[in-house]
């Protein structure tokens, strides 16, 4: 009961709101980059990090010349700021550990290196090394989760529009019996342009049986959305968009009682609540992301 209450009063606020451009409640943690170790290791009075310590996205791991003090705050920041890119994906519905799985330390299934017996540093050099590593595994998390969330399609796919229809059981609207429906309807004026949710690569661009004119976007990590019952089609399969690209426009084609749009967002092929997405979309910045 309290998650369908819940599921209603978001509805009901994605009928009623509409985001101004900018507005947000959650902000994203920033991206990690040399400017940021650097700040963290000057307050730590440890001075500016030496030059290839600090590493972004993709570069090498901390350095073993950062003051042990610095590692320790920035371990600490990374577990943090990784407890709150796990919240914000699971405010869309999702399991953080399903569309971002975490490393596997025995994952590797090649590993070597000459051979040196324990005991060889003292206390203090291993304890470094050992807080060295766990720094880097949060990093490579904090770095992960924050590709994840820009993958997914928090944006509005349309500038204007009400709840016509949610997701879930209803009654179908041309047979008149119970039926599942596996994404929300939003009413808008007839030819209004549909927008990518998350960039991606097109799937699918044409007609399906009751879709009409369909496009199909995958978003990365398992995540797609379809834009149905189109007008026409903006675009081609294979063709990379952008967030808030114009993707075709609204219209009444396939199986439909009038104009609309047919949304659907599907993880791993399974067809997930659109409105989880569009509420969390409404608490982090979109141009953020």
């Amino acid at each position: 009961m309290a998650a369908t209450a819940v599921a209603l009063h978001q509805q009901e606020e994605l009928a009623r709101a509409r985001r101004p451009v900018g507005q947000t409640i959650l902000r994203l943690p920033p991206a990690i980059s040399p400017a940021l170790l650097v700040r963290v290791a000057a307050e730590d009075g440890g001075g500016a990090c030496p030059a290839g310590a600090p590493r972004p996205s993709g570069a090498a791991g901390p350095s073993s010349e950062l003051p042990t003090q610095t590692v320790d705050r920035l371990a600490r920041l990374a577990v943090a700021t990784v407890a709150e890119l796990e919240t914000t994906i699971r405010l869309a519905g999702l399991d953080p550990a399903e569309v971002a799985p975490p490393a596997d330390p025995g994952s590797n299934a090649f590993q070597g290196g000459p051979y040196v017996a324990p005991g060889s540093y003292d206390a203090a050099q291993g304890g470094m090394g050992a807080s060295l590593a766990a720094l880097d595994v949060h990093l490579d998390r904090w770095d992960e989760l924050r590709r994840v969330i820009r993958s997914l399609p928090l944006a509005e796919p349309l500038r204007e529009y009400h709840m016509a229809s949610p997701f879930g059981l209803r009654l179908d609207p041309l047979l008149h019996r119970p039926a599942q429906h596996e994404g929300v309807d939003l009413a808008a004026p007839f030819g209004s342009p549909v927008l990518a949710t998350a960039g991606g690569t097109i799937l699918f661009a044409g007609v399906k049986p009751g879709y009409g004119r369909v496009v199909e976007i995958d978003h990365g990590h398992g995540v797609t959305t379809a834009y149905a019952h189109l007008r026409n089609i903006l675009v081609r399969t294979s063709q990379h968009v952008a967030t808030g690209a114009r993707i075709g426009r609204l219209g009444s084609t396939g199986r439909s009682t009038g104009p609309h749009l047919h949304y659907e967002v599907r993880v791993n092929g399974i067809p997930r609540d659109p409105a989880q997405f569009l509420y969390t979309g409404r608490l982090v910045l979109a141009d953020g992301r």
